[in-house]
């Protein structure tokens, strides 16, 4: 008897449990049907948010910053307008009328104030800022470099920026930097920065090159430029930070531009011109007192120190690069007059092992500050430059 009531109360709870075990399922279900954008929602959000940020920030190459490639996005820190076409140009694309290019964001490089708009400014100085800001590019340089402390040449970002301030006022449109730095405390995208933002550098990272070789590391370099951004260039030059373009006859403001356009007439058949290497000798002055280096040495060679020039050539006419004279497909190679530009290389005191000067160093010199009139300027005219470190010893 007692067994029989245990048997049946046995069914009665198993019955019961059943029975909510059946509710439960049909009532998820039921949720699932009715109310399925319940449990998508979260989902779906992130997708349309993922989708529209990859709409705004565009693919990045992080080792090049400034200048647009064939394959390589803008970077989302940087800000360029579109090509403008020159007012008036000659057959190889430089321009002969005097006009105002694009500036630069005033924020950037002036802080905050138009260069063009304020009285303060002389004008001198706004002519700086007349080159042409965005490609394609009349003239044009590339830079393989690697700044380190243990330099005994001492050559620094500022030896770096100084450079480029240079060839700005020596007429050239854009600069590519090739950073091939060893540890990222070597790394100058810090310091370019500014001159990236704007438009006149494009920072391309080259430490992946290391341990250097001329064509490993340099050469490539400079293929590379050409690769990637050739299209955009008419004239360019591979050279280093301690090279400086020159002129004994023109030290004006653009003095490049108007030589390549006067040699490009009178030997229009010419595709690459070797700017001979006149070196700049003997221990320097004292940075305190000359803080360029263009100042700080001045004692040059009687005749070029050797054959190693560096050439300015037209890119659409270059087949390979070189690090002195690029195999060209057509057109000739010839050496530019020095008596009208010359390429002045700032040795310094290498050949004395970095000590005093030598009977033999001073009987292979002479003294040479041609180039006073245009440090001048660059002194007058550095704090528009667009960056505070031209007189500042630093490495990054």
């Amino acid at each position: 008897m007692v067994c029989g009531k245990l048997s049946q109360v046995v069914r009665y709870k198993t019955m019961w449990y059943f029975v909510v075990v059946v509710i439960s399922v049909t009532l998820v279900t039921n949720l699932f049907i009715i109310f399925p954008t319940a449990f998508s929602m979260h989902d779906e959000h992130d997708s349309m948010r993922s989708s529209f940020i990859n709409a705004r920030l565009p693919r990045v190459d992080s080792r090049r910053i400034g200048q647009d490639s064939r394959d390589v996005a803008w970077d989302s820190r940087t800000s360029f307008s579109p090509p403008e076409k020159p007012v008036d140009t000659t057959q190889d694309g430089l321009i002969t009328t005097e006009r105002t290019a694009r500036m630069p964001d005033p924020s950037l490089s002036t802080g905050g104030r138009n260069i063009h708009s304020d009285p303060t400014i002389s004008q001198e100085c706004q002519n700086l800022y007349r080159h042409h800001m965005s490609p394609p590019y009349r003239l044009s340089a590339v830079l393989l470099v690697r700044v380190y402390r243990h330099d005994r040449a001492g050559l620094s970002s500022r030896e770096m920026l100084q450079w480029l301030f240079y060839l700005r006022y020596a007429g050239f449109d854009h600069v590519f930097v090739y950073d091939a730095y060893v540890g990222k405390k070597e790394s100058q995208y810090h310091v370019l920065l500014p001159l990236v933002q704007s438009g006149y550098i494009t920072y391309v990272d080259w430490s992946a090159y290391n341990p250097y070789t001329i064509k490993g590391t340099q050469i490539s370099a400079y293929q590379d430029c050409v690769d990637n951004y050739g299209s955009n260039l008419t004239w360019h030059m591979a050279i280093d930070i301690d090279e400086y373009p020159f002129s004994p006859i023109d030290v004006e403001p653009n003095f490049m531009q108007r030589f390549l356009h006067n040699f490009s007439v009178e030997n229009p058949h010419v595709s690459q011109i070797t700017l001979q290497n006149y070196l700049f000798l003997g221990k320097p002055l004292d940075s305190q007192d000359n803080p360029f280096l263009i100042a700080r040495l001045r004692r040059r060679t009687h005749k070029k120190g050797n054959d190693l020039g560096k050439s300015v050539f037209r890119v659409a006419q270059m087949r390979t690069a070189e690090v002195h004279h690029n195999e060209m497909r057509d057109g000739k190679t010839i050496d530019s007059d020095a008596q009208v530009m010359r390429l002045n290389h700032y040795w310094g005191a290498r050949l004395q092992d970095w000590g005093e000067d030598t009977p033999r160093i001073l009987k292979l010199t002479e003294t040479d500050y041609s180039v006073k009139p245009i440090v001048d300027r660059l002194n007058r005219c550095s704090k528009y430059f667009g960056t505070g470190s031209l007189y500042m010893k630093r490495w990054n």
